[in-house]
């Protein structure tokens, strides 16, 4: 099969459905917790593998940033800093 022949499948663009309304109801429900960030900036991201990562299931929002406002620390690096 080349690529221009591909078409998703009725499965697939199931899947892609539901994906994207988690991620609405996902950023839904960040934008509405408690700001937790005290004005702080969220860091920039600097590092390579995560600025590199594959970005097939990524979330269609900025899901770093409403976790960050949500909790008050940027949990990619606490959950990095465990590994």
């Amino acid at each position: 099969m080349t690529g221009g022949d591909w078409k998703p499948t009725g499965k697939k663009i199931f899947c892609q459905k539901q994906m994207a309304q988690c991620d609405q109801r996902l950023e839904q429900y960040l934008q509405q917790r408690e700001d937790r960030s005290a004005g702080a900036h969220l860091p920039e991201e600097k590092r390579k593998e995560r600025l590199r990562k594959r970005k097939g299931n990524k979330p269609r929002f900025d899901l770093r940033t409403g976790l960050f406002r949500m909790t008050g620390t940027d949990l990619t690096r606490s959950m990095a800093s465990m590994s």
